[in-house]
């Protein structure tokens, strides 16, 4: 059992010696980013002239090629993770320059002529030295270089397409760091409301709901410039590189192949679900009028009040969450893990300056005796967290040159601790979403730590994305099943779940999933049509993203009211991480119920399921999704099996609520 103390930061200062960010000796000052950033530069610099030095490689190209690319990565992905969520301003500056100079080494890289010529050439030069997996892996970097332009015939539209790549991060960074931020309150409204903090107050009073709501979501010019900035920037590039679209280009490798496949699946999954949808909709609206007669529709703003409302009379929040004690779910966890991939936890504390200052937990991964990689928890709620609950990889499997693996680490994101109330992890408690939330992300960071791959660019979860959110998806059907509920997760006094409890509190949260997941799909069109058939019309300031929006909830759900100037797409951050594939979570959640239903819905704890989905995980995007989600599920499904409109000897909807 996890008896692990969260230790104050005095008493860690106290006991353990200072080390440099994950590590990094360089990196215990800010100052060591660009130490680091100028030698990853001088790596690369040698090994490119390597990779084009022509025959007589001691290895084949493509190996120094991703030993390039891993180089930049851990460094990359390091600075990208310690951007969003360091505690030091200076840090998290210093990581953000870092991030602007990679991305203008990374563009400059896939713009080289003669490092396209070397690995392109080398598919016949070195043809007796390759392997399939040699072979596929370097089609995936010829398609990264030729969708960076490399075909450009002039030296002025190469340059243009890295001056794109620097203004999209630029655009993409302004605008995530401004979508968690409170609105900012005059002096009356903080007379009258005090704060603006969330769009959804519980409380009874409608026009206090509607005001809370609209003032959160107010339309911003300042978010809807940057919003159109980035567009442009995306769609210019997309159009300079051959696409017809951002949203075109976006969809290379995805499971639904194409951008009208990805399309018609959103429709299709509106079509099926917005009955249901409908039918959730008059619930509230039912009970809604039982508080206020004189209602005649629900509206945006009533939705988290009426659900919440009727959950609550299912299951009431308060009694659950004794048996959700931080140590009660990562023990939990850990049992999965372990009776699935014999996989066992060491919990430790990062060293002085290992990590930002707060509230973490290193957890290090061993499958028998070896060791498999290092996961970070940061719990802490703060505002200076750009984002919210997310998985970071800051540094990727790979075989290295040595025949050992690169181990990778992970940083899970969680706001869980507010303040020091909770003095260790047995009497800090979640709620069941952030049991959820918890079970999500630690779903991708195992599908990193489970990567054995032998190219760091097809490690883990660096898969397209929609086969990169099934293990996360999965491991939320794992959390939602009645024998994990009553079998692992414990009260103080080690009393587990009762059975009549958890099944009371799987009803509530399967409550109202179609509206939830019309929300999501709602969201996920939006992001592909913004960067797909509206884009032009953005560009030009012809319509906003709010009238994009609308537009899409008037033909989704007619009967729900709902502010059409809200500036709801403002506060969608995963415009920036997903840009035009946000629906893959949708493609992914019906996946991962496929393979929930037949690989471990009758017994949670099969090792030899478990096995099997471990060796899928293992490959990364070594192998195309579609073969991957094969060796799952024993067949490959389609579009109308994903959507539920048809399954294998049976039909039922899709419970895809995010």
């Amino acid at each position: 059992m996890l008896r692990t103390p969260l230790l104050s930061l005095a008493r860690r200062l106290s006991t353990q010696k200072r080390v440099g960010l994950f590590g990094y000796e360089e990196l215990r000052s800010p100052d060591g980013f660009h130490v680091l950033n100028e030698r990853v530069k001088f790596k690369c610099e040698q090994l490119l002239k390597d990779v084009i030095s022509g025959p007589g490689k001691s290895r084949p190209a493509i190996y120094m090629l991703d030993d390039m690319s891993n180089e930049i990565c851990k460094v990359a992905d390091m600075a990208e993770c310690t951007r969003v969520l360091h505690t030091d301003p200076a840090f998290a500056v210093a990581a953000e320059d870092c991030m602007r100079n990679f991305t203008e080494l990374v563009e400059t890289l896939n713009t080289s002529q003669d490092l396209y010529r070397a690995v392109k050439s080398s598919l016949k030069t070195e043809a007796d030295r390759l392997d399939e997996v040699d072979k596929r892996v370097i089609d995936l970097y010829l398609s990264d270089f030729e969708k960076s332009g490399i075909a450009l015939e002039t030296a002025k539209e190469r340059k243009e397409f890295v001056q794109l790549s620097s203004a999209i991060f630029d655009a993409g960074s302004e605008f995530a760091n401004n979508t968690n931020v409170p609105p900012k309150l005059n002096i009356l409204e903080r007379h009258n409301y005090h704060s603006c903090d969330t769009p959804y107050p519980m409380t009874p009073i409608r026009d206090l709901r509607e005001w809370h709501y609209n003032r959160f979501y107010q339309f911003s010019e300042n978010q809807e410039g940057c919003l159109r900035h980035l567009i442009a920037c995306r769609d210019r590039l997309a159009k300079l590189t051959g696409f017809e679209s951002y949203a075109h280009r976006a969809q290379e490798n995805m499971l639904l192949q194409d951008f009208d496949g990805a399309h018609e699946f959103l429709h299709d999954l509106i079509k099926k679900i917005r009955p249901s949808a409908e039918a959730e909709l008059a619930m509230l609206e039912e009970e809604l009028r039982s508080e206020d007669p004189k209602v005649t529709q629900v509206a945006e703003w009533d939705l988290q009040y009426l659900m919440g409302n009727l959950k609550g009379r299912i299951f009431p929040r308060d009694s659950i969450m004794q048996y959700f004690s931080l140590e009660s779910v990562m023990n939990g966890f850990q049992t999965i893990v372990n009776r699935l991939y014999g996989m066992n936890f060491t919990f430790e504390y990062p060293e002085e300056g290992e990590i930002w200052k707060g509230r973490s937990q290193r957890i290090d991964v061993h499958i028998g005796s070896e060791f498999m990689g290092t996961i970070y928890l940061d719990i802490n709620t703060r505002q200076v967290k750009a984002v919210g609950d997310s998985h970071f990889t800051v540094r990727c499997s790979k075989l290295l040159e040595s025949g050992e693996h690169q181990t990778p680490i992970a940083v899970l994101s969680l706001s869980l601790v507010n303040g020091q109330s909770a003095s260790s992890i047995h009497d800090m408690f979640m709620s069941s979403y952030e049991v959820q939330n918890f079970f999500h992300e630690m779903g991708h960071a195992m599908h990193s730590i489970l990567g054995r791959t032998r190219f760091q660019h097809t490690a883990g979860t660096r898969c397209p994305t929609d086969m990169a959110e099934i293990p996360s998806n999965l491991m939320e059907f794992f959390f939602k099943s009645p024998k994990i509920m009553t079998t692992l997760f414990k009260n103080p006094s080690g009393a587990t779940m009762p059975e009549s409890d958890a099944q009371a509190l799987i009803s509530s949260r399967n409550m109202f999933h179609n509206m939830e997941t019309l929300q999501q799909v709602v969201l996920s069109l939006l992001d592909l049509e913004l960067h797909g058939p509206a884009a032009q019309s953005i560009i030009e300031g012809k319509v906003t993203s709010a009238d994009v929006m609308n537009s899409i909830w008037s033909q989704a759900l007619p009967s729900m009211r709902r502010n059409p100037e809200s500036g709801y797409a403002h506060r969608f951050g995963h415009f920036v991480q997903y840009g035009a594939k946000y629906y893959a979570y949708q493609v992914a959640q019906a996946s991962a119920e496929l393979i929930w239903e037949t690989q471990f819905a009758a017994n949670p704890f099969c090792p030899e399921a478990g096995k099997r989905w471990a060796d899928v995980q293992s490959y990364g995007g070594e192998l195309p999704s579609h073969k991957l989600l094969e060796m799952a599920l024993g067949y490959a499904p389609t579009s109308a099996q994903l959507t539920g409109l048809s399954r294998p000897n049976e039909t039922r909807t899709v419970n895809a609520s995010i």
